[in-house]
């Protein structure tokens, strides 16, 4: 195998070696059972072209190859999380189109070959109608195979903005005159049990049993997490698990307005997006939460996107550990239309 000017591997026919990444030659075709279409003659361009629509699928060959280490990245994972479905394929573009040009090409020469002509004395025209002709039967899905071979990945997908849980009443005043969104030392007590009233009342929107075990890691969260409760920081669902259960880029998503994720005691984190700090716990029981484009789950610690400081940035964790006992994945249903 040879290595071109982009760095890309290359087997003796030219067919680009590789998936994203790296230089996996691609796997030789197996030779136990020809399924080729018996010939005699020559014909046309659009002739043979047409006999291209009509062969076994079997026939034609998967044009993209993906090796079996090769992944998503950071940047794909977020635009799959996040139902960006034309940033995940224009990402993949180059990548795709190089595999699909060569590997149609490989084919078109021994197909062409076994019917008596010869692919160096067809047109520039008639190569590109022959090579779409390829290109409308290739069954290779890029995406799905990538997804596959990316490994488990702590995740985070937001449950509530502390900061919003924490509201003076209706003419703007605070109860007692305290601001329990800020750190007060005279008045800690007084702030952690509305803190800790808040988060109760966040979970309990998600569906948690608040029982005396799950307040007493909302104890925890309030005393041992950020002092501040400004707008940078979060309360998140964190676990370690696969990115296809959580995004919103799937090909079966069809109308559907998100996912519900129910998870059986998960770990929650209240961090600090900004100076990076926080705390994490388990909450027994069942927890809900639906991702959506607007709300979507995303890497906890990824070097792109602008969630801030993750979890594991802030305290090094170690990730398998947030793998919650269970985790539950459906489509939400569409959004009824109003009338």
């Amino acid at each position: 195998m040879s290595i071109d000017a982009t760095g890309r591997g290359h087997n003796d026919k030219g067919v680009p070696g590789a998936g994203q990444f790296n230089g996996h030659v691609r796997p030789a075709a197996g030779t136990d059972v020809d399924l080729r279409t018996p010939y005699e003659g020559t014909a046309t361009a659009s002739a043979l072209a047409e006999t291209i629509r009509t062969l076994d699928p079997r026939e034609i060959p998967d044009l993209v190859y993906v090796a079996y280490d090769d992944k998503l990245t950071d940047e794909q994972i977020d635009a799959y999380l996040s139902g960006d479905f034309d940033a995940l394929t224009d990402s993949t573009d180059e990548w795709v189109s190089d595999q699909q040009y060569e590997a149609a090409t490989e084919f078109l020469r021994s197909f062409l070959d076994d019917r008596g002509a010869d692919w160096d004395d067809l047109s520039d025209d008639d190569h590109d109608e022959l090579r779409q002709a390829v290109y409308d039967r290739d069954r290779s899905d890029p995406i799905r195979h990538l997804l596959r071979n990316t490994h488990d990945q702590l995740l985070r997908a937001p449950l509530r903005s502390p900061a919003d849980l924490i509201v003076p009443d209706a003419d703007g005043e605070w109860p007692d005159g305290i601001d329990a969104r800020f750190y007060n030392d005279t008045h800690w007590d007084a702030i952690r049990e509305r803190r800790v009233a808040a988060l109760q009342e966040a979970l309990a929107s998600h569906n948690v049993t608040v029982t005396a075990e799950v307040r007493q890691a909302l104890e925890e969260l309030v005393v041992e997490g950020p002092a501040d409760w400004h707008d940078g920081v979060s309360l998140d669902v964190i676990w370690y698990g696969d990115v296809a259960e959580a995004g919103l880029a799937g090909a079966d998503r069809g109308e559907a307005a998100g996912r519900t994720l129910s998870f059986e005691n998960a770990e929650v984190v209240l961090i600090d997006r900004v100076n990076g700090s926080g705390y994490s716990a388990r909450i027994p029981g069942t927890l809900t939460t639906t991702v959506t484009d607007d709300a979507p789950a995303f890497l906890d610690s990824a070097r792109s996107g602008n969630h801030g400081y993750g979890w594991d940035d802030v305290a090094g964790v170690v990730k398998p550990y947030f793998r919650p006992d269970t985790v539950a994945s459906t489509w939400q249903a569409p959004a009824a239309v109003a009338a």
